[in-house]
């Protein structure tokens, strides 16, 4: 299991939101400088044959929004059954109508992203950090 890695989504209040996200994964700590992965120990760059690109075959995936951090209340469920969230090799991707950005109440989220594999076992991939930007007064 990889430790989960982080999301930021900026909504656009009434217009549609569709973002994808390529995962891959190494065996050990790693993280983005400089436009290249680097190892956290030593900062040196990952080795291409050390980078293990995802694979969604056969998964779904769920994710889960909280709009007060604490708060036991689900403001947004969106699931790959939905159609919200949608998997491809190592791609996922995540879309909302226009319509449904149109209604958000709040202005801020954090939550989760889990990928339930054809095992049944279920990783926790992403945390989300989820802003939405209102539209202007007419």
């Amino acid at each position: 299991m990889t430790s989960p890695a982080s999301l930021e989504f900026t909504i656009y209040q009434g217009a549609t939101f569709s973002e994808t996200h390529e995962r891959e994964t190494v065996p050990y700590g790693a993280h983005w400088a400089c436009g290249q992965l680097v190892k956290d120990d030593c900062g040196t760059p990952v080795p291409p044959e050390d980078i293990t690109p995802e694979d969604y075959t056969d998964c779904e995936a769920r994710m889960l929004l909280w709009a007060q951090v604490g708060n036991s209340t689900v403001e947004i469920e969106r699931t790959s059954q939905d159609g919200h969230i949608s998997l491809s090799g190592k791609e996922i991707t995540f879309t909302w109508t226009a319509a449904e950005t149109e209604v958000l109440a709040w202005r801020q989220a954090a939550g989760i992203v889990e990928i339930t594999r054809q095992s049944g076992e279920v990783e926790r991939q992403y945390n989300v950090c989820a802003t939405v930007v209102p539209k202007r007064p007419q």
